[in-house]
């Protein structure tokens, strides 16, 4: 069977090698800083819906002084005129992302699909901080916050994410060959690995690692693109469950065996209240909840779908600990 040659040397551009304390970086564009901070919390959300606001003021609660917490929201998402944002609010404009930035959008569609890392890069530029911890505002945890925020800071990892794999264990996964080098062919399939981002722990050196390469022409689904090069030229990529089971089920993406296989941290289907109940366990994250309704200290609420900001407490596992089917 005749197989395409994919030459290996695409994950060795020139400029692209990286080799700590030594090796001479390709420009920046706006990330080099000293003295900064060592870790931000970013919400990221296009909604702000009560069940969001009571996400966000959860999180910054229970992350304490393990570092600063931010909104990060687009610039386009409805809200009540006259409604004032919460301090350490970052709007973005995905129409002027792709000049700021220094490079165009995966596809004519824009942000979606692919480029969600635009407005990670676009906060970091005027935000440095050594590690950033972005929560999308569909997840939930049933754990403290805090315990995610320590775990980012103590790892030594320039990358924390869910579901990360190489070709060979996801070799039907979608987007493996949307990831090119700047003369266009595609990369060497034998050093690419992929993750998943909804709750994602990432360094600056990372960040700017990669924005680099974007500017010399490296495009790609940021899910491979991102742990493909930090990987390959020696950046540490890890799994959130590599130190303890923070998601459940194996299976990101829709599978047959869904009861069995499907992740609490996945893709697709989103997570109903009743998936949510059954498969109750403690310090586990959950993606994506759609719905309005929200784990505030330890109890489940549903919140008004309007501007009334009055949570509604409903039936919870509150005690699931105590019971032999939920495990912590």
């Amino acid at each position: 069977m005749h197989r395409h040659h994919v030459d290996t040397a695409l994950f060795q551009q020139p400029g692209l090698d990286y080799h700590p304390c030594t090796a001479k970086q390709p420009s920046t564009g706006g990330f080099t800083s000293v003295n900064i901070k060592p870790l931000a919390i970013v919400f990221m959300t296009h909604r702000w819906r009560p069940v969001d606001q009571a996400r966000y003021a959860r999180l910054c609660r229970e992350i304490g002084g393990h570092g600063d917490c931010y909104l990060l929201m687009d610039d386009r998402t409805p809200r009540t005129a006259g409604d004032a944002l919460p301090d350490n609010t970052h709007l973005f404009n995905v129409a002027s992302l792709p000049e700021r930035l220094g490079y165009p959008y995966l596809t004519a569609k824009g942000v979606v699909p692919g480029c969600t890392h635009y407005v990670v890069y676009d906060f970091a530029t005027t935000h440095p901080y050594q590690k950033y911890l972005f929560v999308e505002h569909d997840v939930e945890y049933t754990g403290d916050w805090a315990d995610i925020a320590r775990d980012c800071l103590a790892r030594d990892a320039d990358l924390i994410a869910a579901h990360v794999h190489n070709h060979a264990q996801r070799p039907t996964w979608p987007w493996w060959n949307s990831l090119r080098g700047p003369d266009g062919r595609q990369a060497a399939v034998q050093q690419m690995r992929k993750a998943f981002f909804p709750l994602s722990c990432i360094s600056r050196r990372a960040l700017s690692f990669v924005h680099a390469a974007q500017r010399l022409g490296w495009t790609g689904h940021f899910e491979v693109l991102i742990p493909s090069l930090l990987t390959a030229n020696g950046l540490r990529v890890c799994d959130w469950n590599d130190t303890l089971p923070r998601y459940h089920g194996s299976e990101q993406d829709p599978t047959v065996n869904a009861q069995t296989d499907s992740s609490t941290l996945r893709w697709r289907p989103g997570i109903s209240l009743a998936e949510f109940t059954t498969r109750w366990r403690a310090a586990t994250v959950y993606h994506p909840v759609k719905a309005d309704w929200a784990w505030i200290d330890g109890q489940l609420h549903r919140f008004p779908a309007g501007t009334d900001n009055t949570a509604t407490q409903i039936n919870s596992p509150a005690s699931a600990s105590q019971r032999p089917e939920f495990e912590a």
